[in-house]
């Protein structure tokens, strides 16, 4: 179990460090990736992954806008449905 485990989280970890070489690839998983990797709760990572799958904001512009602030706040944003917040991105 525990070499599974950490297999995952390498698998993870480099997966988040390729996005972040090239934030242009960045997906919807990359993003929920990113915001367990920020210690966002875990409701609010599923709320805030599900309004990504559904919004006009795009998973490149939501890592940059973790990369600019942080991944709680992006959370929070991206649930608060509001796209101004993304606008100088």
């Amino acid at each position: 179990m525990r070499t599974q485990l950490s297999l995952t989280l390498g698998r993870d970890a480099r997966r988040l460090r390729q996005v972040a070489r090239a934030p242009g690839m960045a997906t919807t998983d990359d993003i929920e990736l990113l915001l367990r990797a920020h210690g966002v709760p875990e409701r609010l990572v599923w709320d805030a992954v599900d309004r990504l799958a559904v919004g006009r904001v795009t998973a490149p512009v939501a890592w940059a806008y973790a990369m600019e602030y942080d991944g709680t706040t992006l959370a929070e944003m991206l649930v608060s449905s509001s796209d101004r917040y993304f606008s100088g991105l």
